[in-house]
């Protein structure tokens, strides 16, 4: 009999996925040229569900011409739980004048600075991603209990999220501070530098935003709620995105 406990894993929704990556600024990119594949580390933008990222002329250029078909891989660990979403897709360089002048618009950096910068975006066919448990409690044999009582400053957490928001390219930074795969709900602290946003993206569900600092704004349409610290605003079951007229810092709670 096998007696390994496999840790349970959560398959995402598409939506999910698009969550996860618009909340994170770095990924690898796949490429395969005669049948030899190659990895690259790029920091990117999620741009209307596709995927953007700059790069130099060299290699890495060179093989996206040669085979546009890639695959891209993005990642998150917290202390219980891991996340990884795949993106199959096409490749393009942005050669329109119009194009390149609005990617430079966006606030996208690169692993490796340079002068000379090429824009390239992924349009992707597929899209799939995975949550899982780490540590002693995705290998427990015996049923799971209800933890013990405990307590985080979100103070403190919204601080750090957001001195880690400060250092990071993407302007943003986010930590799981409860859930996982066996709750029902999950409590995400979200810190955004002012000007920042996190793009138009689906409702997770049933969910609130707790303003703990700064300033947001949600939008969904044409509809606008502005947020302020203590607020408590209701996700709205439609596309929404959520931006920050200054240094801000939620907590996000949706219930699955």
């Amino acid at each position: 009999m096998d007696t390994d406990v496999v840790a349970p894993i959560e398959i995402l929704s598409e939506d999910n996925c698009w969550a996860l990556l618009s909340m994170s600024s770095l990924g690898r990119l796949a490429v395969s040229v005669a049948d030899e594949p190659s990895i690259y580390p790029v920091n990117f933008l999620v741009v209307d569900q596709c995927l953007l990222f700059r790069t130099s002329p060299g290699t890495k250029l060179a093989e996206l011409t040669v085979n546009h078909k890639v695959a891209f891989e993005a990642d998150g660990l917290t202390a219980d739980e891991a996340w990884s979403v795949v993106v199959k897709g096409t490749a393009r360089v942005l050669d329109q004048q119009s194009d390149i002048d609005a990617a430079a618009d966006l606030a996208l950096s690169s692993v490796i600075p340079t002068d000379r910068y090429v824009y390239v975006e992924v349009t992707p066919h597929e899209v799939t991603g995975r949550r899982f448990e780490v540590g002693q409690r995705a290998n427990a044999a015996a049923p799971r209990e209800r933890p013990p009582m405990s307590k985080t400053s979100l103070g403190v957490l919204g601080r750090t999220q957001l001195e880690a928001a400060r250092s990071a390219s993407s302007g943003r930074a986010s930590r799981t501070v409860y859930g996982g795969h066996e709750h029902s709900l999950r409590q995400t602290v979200i810190a955004l530098v002012g000007g920042e946003e996190l793009r138009e993206h689906e409702s997770p569900g049933e969910a609130t935003l707790h303003v703990l600092a700064g300033q947001i704004e949600l939008r969904a349409g044409d509809v606008i709620w502005d947020g302020a610290p203590g607020d408590l605003l209701t996700i709205p079951d439609a596309r929404h995105s959520l931006a920050a007229k200054k240094d801000s810092v939620v907590l996000l709670t949706v219930a699955k």
